[in-house]
């Protein structure tokens, strides 16, 4: 990748022209249904996609801040690279896949295989049969191995380079396809793919889906059981807190919850419960009224005393005791400060 592919992470978003392009080849229901981009950048193609449809976008992005802004566009984002989250397999009815163009990293440091084709080849598992692939990526980058698989998974398949301001750009072209119920061996279907990635601009361009023509159905689905990352993100659990009935518990015992009423005790407080309630920090604070009122401060510090003696046989015994006293400090209103142990 490039050194400025490498400071965008990648991040090369499908231009509004082309994502509204795409839409206009595609039917969609009004009932729910759920749709993935695995490199959601700020989200936007995808909310694009899904508006006034019953759509639930999940998508997954590196960079935190575009997941940031992702999150105020679809239902359910994640922080973190796509390899390393989970999701229900074949419970997506639509994926937008637009990966980053680049070369995956072999065990030994190698070249191994493209991004595009890495990512094909795993987010097939996530779509249903009968789910709808919108797949982007640079027209030369469609080489043997991906076609081979897009024939044997897919059917159906549309292939277009983009309109011509955005295909100077970057040579990019979208794909769109069916799953299969069950892979099956299309030579047709491959040849045609090999054939559309050396065609260059003279490949049919996107445009409006004509009148007459048959749109890309996209199925009707239940709710995703599973969508987890594999990384913790700290923005996502903050919003996540408030909610948990372990977090309120933490908060009410460590004093950070709303101030609990005060009761009165059930018989009168003896000189050792006023300690632990001193050596607890209960009873911090100002205490008193007008010329007596003052500031209390109790704290509780352990010392350990050590001491040899010599036992009936002569060998050395040492012994070390543990002590907790309870220190306690007054600040006066004429700023006399006072310890009391």
């Amino acid at each position: 990748m490039r050194l400025v592919g490498q400071i965008k992470a990648g991040f090369y978003p499908t231009p509004p022209t082309v994502t509204q392009l795409v839409r206009t080849w595609l039917r969609f229901s009004d009932k729910p249904f759920a749709a993935l981009d695995p490199c959601a950048g700020e989200g936007v193609a995808l909310a694009q996609v899904l508006a006034g449809t019953g759509g639930i976008g999940y998508g997954m992005e590196l960079d935190r801040v575009r997941a940031r802004d992702a999150r105020t566009r679809l239902a359910h984002v994640l922080t973190g690279d796509w390899g390393t989250g989970r999701a229900s397999v074949a419970a997506f009815s639509l994926c937008w896949c637009n990966p980053p163009c680049d070369d995956e990293t072999g065990d030994d440091g190698g070249r191994a295989e493209r991004k595009e084709h890495a990512w094909l080849r795993d987010v097939v598992h996530y779509l249903k049969p009968g789910g709808v692939l919108v797949y982007i990526l640079p027209q030369q980058r469609l080489y043997v191995e991906t076609a081979r698989l897009l024939a044997y998974r897919f059917e159906g398949l549309r292939a277009f380079r983009f309109p011509d301001g955005e295909y100077r750009a970057f040579g990019q072209c979208v794909i769109l396809g069916t799953k299969r119920k069950s892979g099956m061996h299309d030579p047709e279907a491959e040849q045609a793919m090999l054939a559309f990635a050396t065609q260059g601009e003279a490949a049919p361009a996107l445009a409006p889906r004509p009148h007459g023509e048959p749109a890309v159905e996209v199925p009707v689905g239940g709710p995703v059981k599973l969508f987890a990352g594999g990384v913790i993100d700290p923005e996502a659990l903050l919003a996540e807190l408030p909610a948990s009935r372990l977090w309120a518990r933490a908060r009410e015992l460590t004093g950070t919850a709303r101030a609990r009423p005060a009761g009165r005790p059930p018989v009168l407080l003896h000189r050792g419960h006023l300690a632990l309630l001193l050596a607890a920090g209960e009873i911090d604070g100002a205490l008193g009224a007008g010329d007596s009122r003052h500031v209390v401060r109790g704290t509780v510090r352990k010392y350990t005393s050590v001491s040899e003696e010599e036992d009936d046989q002569g060998n050395v015994v040492r012994r070390e005791v543990e002590s907790l006293p309870i220190l306690v400090r007054t600040l006066a209103l004429d700023g006399t400060v006072r310890t009391l142990e």
